[in-house]
């Protein structure tokens, strides 16, 4: 009786204490070998708890969550489901070593138990020094085999994404992305649909101009083989220089260009582009002298 008293005692100590969140926290990074650490846990284990820092370190993987807050449902996990009411962070840093060998995709994204965030949002994502993404929000929904993610919106420099993800646990692991972007250049509006469809290891992009020029584009992505992607396509048609720089000729312009990764060396990539104008004519009668182009071009790691 004793013991088991003593055991309840801890339990509620470790759940219902902010010293036993700490325990845990200190647990677990024991426990990783050092790869995970936490930073000023604050609340409780069953609820609402924050840490200040989050941070998972290992070769060619490193991850940081700054300043994560979560509000949950403990009960739930009796109906095997994670609940999450609120799930916000300040900052979630990415940084993963490139390679230029294939790696095998997962055998499985199945999880254990059913998972149903309400609310999630992200004041900013940074992956490496490649991009940075900002106010992430959205609500994720999984029955284990199934995830999806809805309500999505973001803000990339001076674009505003939005759209829903569905994505299969279970192999060929399946994806599914409906997206928009709307955003301003040069102050004429563009708008793009963006779909993305396919195994993940050969997703195929599409993307279809709606609003400031007229066009598509296609993207062969496989993020598990030696290059990120087998091809890039690009076509636009009925471009006019003059309703985008103030002072520029007039034109209409047809625009088709193919990008590739070269087979035979890590980093460099080929490509090839045709350019059309119905409209040439002089310059002194504010025409674009220019009736086609085309040509080839090598970009390498120098940017030649």
């Amino acid at each position: 009786v004793a013991l088991l008293a003593a055991i309840i005692a801890a339990g509620f100590w470790l759940g219902f204490s902010e010293s036993g969140l700490g325990a845990l926290a200190r647990l677990a990074g024991a426990a990783s070998g050092g790869r995970f650490a936490v930073e000023q846990p604050s609340g409780r284990l069953v609820g609402p708890l924050g840490f200040v820092r989050l941070s998972w370190k290992e070769p060619g993987l490193e991850v940081e969550v700054d300043d994560l807050r979560i509000e949950w449902t403990p009960a739930a996990l009796f109906e095997k489901r994670l609940v999450i009411g609120e799930l916000a962070a300040a900052r979630l840093r990415l940084d993963i070593a490139s390679s230029d060998e294939a790696t095998p995709p997962p055998a499985s994204l199945v999880l254990p138990v059913a998972v149903d965030v309400k609310k999630m949002a992200v004041s900013r994502l940074d992956y490496g020094q490649v991009f940075s993404v900002g106010d992430l929000r959205g609500v994720f929904a999984s029955d284990g085999t199934t995830h999806r993610l809805s309500d999505f919106g973001a803000q990339l420099g001076l674009a505003v994404i939005a759209g829903s993800a569905e994505l299969g646990g279970s192999a060929p692991l399946p994806l599914r992305v409906d997206a928009s972007v709307a955003g301003k250049l040069d102050d004429q509006a563009v708008r793009l649909a963006v779909s993305a469809d396919g195994p993940l290891e050969r997703i195929e992009v599409k993307v279809i101009a709606e609003e400031g020029v007229s066009g598509s584009g296609r993207a062969l992505l496989t993020p598990f083989a030696r290059h990120a992607f087998v091809e890039v396509q690009l076509a636009l048609a009925d471009v006019d220089p003059a309703a985008w720089v103030a002072g520029a000729p007039q034109a209409r312009l047809t625009l088709r260009a193919e990008v590739k990764p070269d087979e035979r060396q890590a980093g460099v990539l080929n490509g090839n582009f045709a350019v059309g104008n119905s409209m040439a004519g002089p310059l002194d009668q504010q025409r674009l002298p220019l009736e086609k182009l085309s040509g080839s071009f090598v970009l390498g790691d120098d940017g030649g």
